[in-house]
């Protein structure tokens, strides 16, 4: 299991408000100034977003006499709209309150049979495989994702309010996914109604394109000023005889002040959405194939190209340690701490 995480400067994370706001070139200039260097320019790096293609629904069809037989478990209203062309167009939201309502009608059809079921067993097995597909679909491959993914302004005041709206409905969206997938009972009109509501205020939080946004902000930005460090250890201006200047000691100004309460606190902010969400997915993580390690995951969830996350994590790693590096030459220090996390 892999270890990982970054150094963070100055007090307890799990302490420390969450700040969502932070100006990157604030902190770029900040940074430029104390090493006596231009300001360089973060460039608007494309990442694509990895959209996955929806997963394919069996064409389970059953003919009109096999129906027919189905008649007092109730299934016939269920099977004809599905047999019609409207049926087949419904919005991801419906189609999984489709399936689960029809693999249940099935189970209780099954327990009912009499004679040859041998049909009636595999339509079964096959709902029960939509059943999951259907939900899967509607969370990563739907217009709710997409609603989820968008990076366009929630008009929350921040990124917690977007994600104590998202906790709420999320919660309850989770709630029924689980009771649709064990199948105990046909959702009544109510628990339908109930759950459409939930996924529209789910989609309106667009928080997986918010945080998405957030960390590679970062993420372009420790990019950039990487090369900066790693000239100034290269050159050692700051600390040439192994004595801090003028330039080293703003440099630890710098860190112990707007390092600690501007960028430190931002950073473990974004982590710690991650792990909330990590656990907050949890519960559905075996039905939806989600990856167990948490990096892997939030690639998964924030639809990003495979070792984003590991990538990002390790450029902060890398910053921060440079950070270390030059301070240490210079026989200065600042309260480190390391905090990490068992992937």
């Amino acid at each position: 299991m892999r270890i990982g995480w970054i150094a963070l400067l100055v007090g307890l994370i799990g302490c420390s408000e969450r700040q969502d706001t932070f100006d990157a070139n604030a902190y770029l200039t900040r940074v430029a100034r104390v090493l006596n260097m231009d300001v360089p320019v973060i460039s608007a790096t494309y990442v694509p977003r990895m959209q996955p293609k929806p997963r394919p629904l069996s064409d389970t069809r059953i003919a009109l006499t096999d129906a027919l037989k189905l008649g007092p478990c109730g299934l016939v209203p269920l099977i004809a709209e599905r047999n019609s062309s409207l049926g087949r167009q419904k919005a991801a939201s419906q189609q999984f309150l489709y399936e689960w309502s029809l693999a249940v009608g099935l189970d209780d059809c099954l327990a009912q049979a009499e004679g040859n079921s041998d049909w009636l067993r595999t339509a079964r097995a096959k709902k029960i495989g939509d059943r999951e597909a259907a939900l899967w679909n509607l969370l990563f491959a739907s217009e709710t994702s997409d609603a989820l993914q968008s990076s366009l302004d929630s008009g929350d005041a921040s990124l917690a309010d977007a994600w104590h709206r998202y906790q709420l409905a999320f919660v309850e969206v989770r709630r029924s996914a689980l009771l649709g997938l064990e199948g105990h009972s046909i959702p009544s009109s109510e628990q339908q109604s109930t759950f459409e509501q939930h996924i529209q205020a789910l989609e309106t939080t667009r928080f997986h394109g918010q945080l998405r946004r957030a960390l590679l902000d970062i993420y372009h930005l420790v990019t950039v000023m990487i090369p900066m460090q790693q000239q100034h250890i290269t050159r050692n201006t700051l600390c040439p005889l192994g004595k801090p200047t003028e330039q080293g000691r703003r440099v630890q100004g710098m860190l112990t002040t707007y390092f600690a309460t501007e960028v430190q606190p931002h950073i473990a902010a974004i982590r710690r959405y991650q792990i909330e969400l990590y656990a907050l997915w949890q519960p559905l993580a075996n039905s939806l194939d989600l990856p167990r390690p948490l990096d892997a995951r939030m690639d998964h969830l924030l639809q990003l190209p495979p070792g984003t996350n590991t990538a990002y994590v390790e450029a902060l790693m890398t910053h921060i340690g440079h950070w270390q590096e030059i301070l240490s030459g210079c026989q200065l220090s600042v309260a480190l701490a390391t905090t990490k996390t068992n992937d």
